[in-house]
């Protein structure tokens, strides 16, 4: 990427912690909004592309399909980090999302891992009135629309923490908004696992080549 002019920026955003009440959602996706916004700063006039896997896939989704910066409360935000850089737009020209979770009830129905349900519900408490609402909130699938940024969906076929319905819901769903989309399935498990190398540098080529030719 590099080699090609473009800037690698790698953020970290806020872990739900029980003890903490900061670090519920949305508070980690007004992170990646408040990274796009300075990353805008820094280098005026270049594209912004968010690439996360896993949960951080998820993120980056999001982050490529709400229409707005979020407003957080104090609770959430004691320092006012979310009114940084106002008026620079948050969302991102262009979303690469690597075995990342999109429809969250479907999710937490299907995963194998025995605590995503009982961390999830407690992480997105403050999203709305009942359990759907909050679920279907924390669902990107939920925000997309035909002014959606162009988005890369990387799936593993033998992945078996986020199984591959989800990816296929989601660019259903970007299809069915004529959003411009690539997805890529590869015979590897979840984040390239069991994939060489050299495959993965191969598809992570392909999806850089991609948003490359849709700015």
């Amino acid at each position: 990427m590099a080699e090609n002019g473009s800037i690698g920026m790698s953020i970290g955003y806020t872990l739900f912690r029980r003890t903490d009440p900061t670090s519920l959602a949305p508070r980690d996706i007004s992170d990646v909004q408040l990274a796009v916004r300075y990353a805008r700063t820094q280098w005026p006039g270049l594209p912004v592309c968010v690439f996360g896997f896993s949960a951080g896939g998820h993120l980056a989704l999001m982050a490529g399909a709400l229409p707005r910066t979020l407003a957080l409360d104090a609770r959430l935000d004691p320092l006012g980090q979310a009114a940084l850089y106002p008026g620079v737009s948050s969302q991102p020209d262009c979303v690469i999302d690597l075995s990342g979770p999109t429809d969250i009830p479907g999710f937490i129905a299907t995963t194998s891992l025995a605590a995503a349900a009982a961390t999830i519900m407690p992480m997105i408490v403050g999203l709305g009135s009942t359990p759907a609402v909050r679920l279907a909130w924390w669902s990107p699938p939920s925000w997309v629309t035909p002014g959606m940024v162009p988005t890369v969906v990387i799936h593993g076929h033998a992945d078996a923490v986020v199984v591959p319905a989800q990816a296929d819901m989601l660019v259903s769903r970007l299809n069915s908004f004529g959003v411009p989309n690539l997805y890529i399935i590869h015979n590897g498990g979840h984040m390239f696992g069991g994939l060489t190398v050299a495959q993965r540098k191969k598809i992570v080529r392909q999806a850089y080549n991609w948003v490359l030719a849709h700015p």
